[in-house]
């Protein structure tokens, strides 16, 4: 987003509202001061992070019995990262990336 308004040699306040975020988005940093020189441009990184969010109800097959998992922790990894979520009674889970 381009901010054309920067003061050159100062301390320019680039901000967002919290409700300008949409809610499957995270952002680390809500403002920064970010220094102009004359004629310049800057990139400023937010820490802006997409949310995905997944539920679900995991359950243990022994003997041929289905039971639901419960008070047990969820850990899956894909493409290097672990995602891990608490299970809880009746086996349900929530957890977001």
């Amino acid at each position: 987003m381009p901010v054309p308004e920067f003061i050159s040699y100062n301390n320019n306040k680039v901000s967002f509202q919290p409700s300008d975020i949409p809610v499957n988005y995270q952002i680390a940093e809500l403002e920064k001061y970010v220094p102009a020189a004359y004629r310049s441009g800057s990139i400023v990184n937010f820490g802006i992070t997409k949310l995905q969010a997944f539920e679900g109800r995991l359950f243990l097959v022994r003997k041929g019995e289905k039971k639901p998992a419960e008070s047990a922790v969820l850990e899956i990894k894909t493409n290097g990262k672990s995602v891990v979520a608490v299970i809880g009674k009746r086996g349900e889970f929530v957890s977001k990336t």
